[in-house]
């Protein structure tokens, strides 16, 4: 299961320094062109690193919340960037977030909605996998109910 708690957020904490830390860096040491593309290669390569990250977890409904409270202090955090194709990708983690607190009856509606919409069916069916209700909610029927199936 997704470890909910108090160390988990001081190693959220200790994620938003660095993060913080290194745009900080990245404006003191660099400007114009070269500032902008390196603050959206940065913000490219941290998307990539969560969104392959935390499919390895099980998420329970107690600590779906928190979770979407850690993407959203790190969507902060980035959007300091002020780069929209790096907030595009946070908001799209966002979304993927919202997978574990929605009604299991409601998936099939979020994941084809909004954000999603721009996210590839096999990214969305892992986390919806990572839900801890994944097969006693009979949420893979639900979903073959709706049309929507696993990548081949």
């Amino acid at each position: 299961m997704f470890p909910a708690s108090q160390g988990q957020g001081r190693r959220l904490e200790a994620i938003v320094s660095v993060i913080n830390d290194q745009k900080r860096f990245i404006m003191a040491s660099l400007s114009g062109g070269a500032q902008l593309e390196y603050l959206r290669a940065y913000g490219s390569k941290l998307y990539s690193i969560l969104l392959q990250y935390f499919p390895n977890f099980r998420v329970e409904l107690r600590c779906a919340a928190i979770l979407l409270g850690d993407f959203k202090r790190l969507a902060e955090s980035v959007g300091d960037f002020d780069v929209p194709m790096v907030n595009q990708k946070f908001n799209i983690l966002l979304a993927l977030a919202n997978i574990f607190v929605v009604k299991a009856t409601n998936l099939p509606l979020v994941l084809q909605e909004g954000a999603m919409g721009q996210v590839e069916m096999s990214i969305k069916y892992k986390y919806v996998m990572c839900r801890s209700d994944w097969e006693t909610a009979g949420i893979q029927q639900i979903l073959t109910d709706s049309n929507i199936h696993p990548p081949t």
